[in-house]
């Protein structure tokens, strides 16, 4: 028997090279995973920081709520020498004027025109009002006078959610009605 002898075909060479190698597809796979791992922590640094931001505007809508509803108030019952609420004022009706807010605290919050703020959204905020006299010719400082003492008070007002001050907004009132003009 003869036997041929086998002819060998010749395998035609690539100019260039197709196709990944397996390391290449590992390293590609890893730099993604970093660009994604890296892309979800400023998404996540993003929402808190919106969070962050509702509540800082929240908190600064109630403050503007409070000073609203003290804004057209005297600074005390006119002939009154107590600071704070006269005899028989007793409810967020009945306070009219600035010193009779001192110390309170509204939670719920309240509005300008002394509704409760009802809803999921409030459950968890507080305002808290300090109606304090200044020395008037110290008005920056925060020197302690007794109250009551001075025509100038500042009123502060801080906002809360949950136990966090969120925001805090001062300013202050005169009581020019018993200034003496010199007329």
């Amino acid at each position: 028997m003869l036997r041929r002898p086998l002819k060998l075909v010749p395998v035609p060479r690539r100019s260039g090279r197709r196709g990944f190698m397996l390391i290449e597809a590992a390293l590609t796979t890893v730099i993604i995973g970093v660009a994604v791992v890296a892309l979800l922590a400023v998404m996540g640094a993003g929402t808190r920081s919106n969070a962050g931001s509702r509540d800082l505007v929240r908190a600064i809508f109630l403050a503007q709520e409070v000073r609203e509803m003290l804004a057209p108030l005297p600074m005390r019952e006119e002939g009154s020498t107590t600071f704070g609420a006269e005899s028989g004022e007793t409810s967020l009706a009945a306070w009219d004027d600035l010193d009779d807010f001192n110390g309170r605290s509204f939670s719920p919050p309240v509005n300008a025109q002394r509704q409760t703020l009802s809803g999921q959204e409030w459950s968890d905020w507080r305002q808290q009002i300090s109606v304090e006299s200044v020395d008037p010719n110290n008005l920056a400082g925060h020197l302690t006078v007794p109250q009551g003492s001075t025509d100038f008070v500042r009123v502060t007002v801080r906002i809360y959610k949950g136990t966090k001050q969120v925001h805090q907004m001062s300013w202050l009132v005169a009581d020019f009605a018993t200034q003496d003009t010199g007329n």
